[in-house]
């Protein structure tokens, strides 16, 4: 059988001898002589909200059952990290931040990984110029608007939230005078627009002391009879009811309708008129 000559590699094994993920200019040994194996990790892809450039494995903490691996940048040290078992490393590592958003992956065998566990207990910390990794795997993703809220109690809330106006609050969306930058287009940016108007049934909100609000009784229709005949009259559509006088029985018909400053008045007019109603 002839000798078979590989002419195009696969990824991995094409960089299995060199840094890689790692920069050419990393010494992969820190100050205590903690060496960092070529071919420990095979690919790497790191995008932790809030990173910046020259990402490096910052820290390496070795406990009795897991290890720890933490990446950052010069400005935040501890970005994101991932954790697995002593006992069984994982093939590719999840790294999370410190609000167990996705940050990253780092590819590895488990084999490769097993390889920290002849590391003794505690932290091994890593400068950028030991670890840092080639600019190909580093994502930054700057801290551009809100992704998330954090709560007094320590919650961060980073899928749908919905912001409600309350005791007279009343939020609403406006166009902002900043541009933000779209792939698609220069758009503009929206605006959180609150307006404190206020509650006007404040007192009804109270509930305390008993009393201090009465609920209002309005009128929700009219039941109108005439010996055996009755019919019952509803507001329109904007919450009305017109009551007038009118010629249809009498053309000189004496009964007028009115509003007056303690309600509506129906009464006859003419000598010995008569109020109907008020």
């Amino acid at each position: 059988m002839p000798l078979q000559r590989i002419r195009h590699p696969e990824f991995p094994l094409e960089y299995l001898l060199t840094g890689y993920p790692f920069s050419d200019a990393a010494t992969l040994t820190n100050s205590a002589g903690d060496e960092l194996a070529p071919g420990t990790f095979l690919d790497a892809a790191l995008w932790p909200i809030g990173g910046q450039a020259r990402m490096y494995l910052a820290n390496v903490n070795i406990a009795h059952d897991q290890i720890t691996l933490t990446i950052g940048d010069p400005a935040q040290p501890a970005l994101a990290s991932g954790s697995f078992p002593l006992a069984t490393p994982p093939a590719t590592l999840t790294l999370l931040d410190a609000y167990n958003r996705p940050a990253g992956l780092l590819v590895s065998e488990p084999v490769r990984l097993a390889a920290f566990a002849a590391w003794a207990p505690g932290d091994h910390p890593f400068t950028v110029d030991q670890a840092e990794f080639v600019s190909s795997c580093c994502m930054p993703t700057p801290e551009v608007g809100v992704r998330g809220v954090l709560l007094d109690d320590g919650t961060f809330l980073t899928d749908e939230v919905w912001l409600v106006g309350d005791n007279g609050v009343v939020l609403s969306t406006t166009a902002g005078s900043e541009p933000l930058y779209s792939p698609v287009a220069n758009v503009g940016t929206a605006v959180i627009r609150v307006d404190v108007v206020g509650d006007p049934l404040y007192r009804r909100a109270l509930c305390d002391p008993t009393g201090l609000f009465t609920t209002p009784r309005f009128v929700r229709a009219l039941a109108v009879s005439s010996g055996p005949q009755s019919f019952t009259v509803k507001p329109d559509a904007a919450g009305n009811i017109l009551l007038s006088a009118s010629d249809a029985q009498a053309v000189d018909t004496v009964l007028r309708v009115r509003t007056a400053a303690a309600g509506i008045v129906i009464e006859a007019v003419g000598s010995g008129a008569t109020t109907l109603g008020g």
